[in-house]
């Protein structure tokens, strides 16, 4: 193995709903992983694998909708650098990151940290719920910054303070984004 060894499993994660299960490390890192055999039917190979821990150098990366509705919960704080590894189509009702519901209280969390797009797209964001802010994150602070994000297909609708289709109130800075075939009533 190369670089730093990333060995320590914190949890062991299961989604009832959709049948997932996963490990979250404890820290960030790029490793390698060699994988030989006697066989000379197989060749060696290798594996390159890079575990986000919210930081500028290794970003929570955000590959499927649990990753992105966990952006705010447990150990994705909204400090967190995120980066979107693929298209995303969203299938239930979202809400807003930033939208924190405590004993049933609901709170608005500002996100200030980092979501890169990375030139990917999430379809079908669907808020229907009324919140004070309302848009894929509920409020960006002035440090947070949204780029290179492409919405498609989303529908906002409600009574709103604050409603954008990337941000319901924006502070940061929102660059080479682009939000196509959707609605805001």
């Amino acid at each position: 193995a190369g670089g730093d060894e990333v060995t320590e499993i914190i949890e062991y994660k299961h989604n009832e709903d959709t049948g997932e299960m996963w490990y979250e490390a404890k820290k960030g890192g790029r490793t390698t992983i060699k994988i030989t055999t006697n066989n000379e039917k197989f060749a060696t190979f290798a594996i390159d694998v890079v575990v986000g821990d919210g930081s500028t150098e290794y970003p929570f990366m955000v590959n499927n909708e649990l990753d992105l509705i966990s952006i705010g919960q447990d150990n994705r704080p909204l400090s967190g650098n995120y980066q979107l590894s693929t298209d995303i189509t969203l299938t239930r009702e979202f809400v807003p990151i930033g939208i924190i519901n405590v004993g049933g209280s609901t709170t608005i969390q500002q996100f200030t940290g980092k979501f890169d797009g990375n030139g990917y797209a999430i379809n079908g964001l669907n808020i229907a719920t009324s919140y004070d802010k309302a848009g894929l994150f509920a409020h960006l602070s002035t440090n947070a910054i949204v780029q290179r994000l492409t919405l498609t297909n989303a529908t906002i609708t409600g009574d709103y303070t604050y409603v954008g289709a990337i941000a319901g109130q924006n502070d940061g800075i929102i660059t080479r984004c682009i939000v196509t075939a959707s609605t805001i009533t």
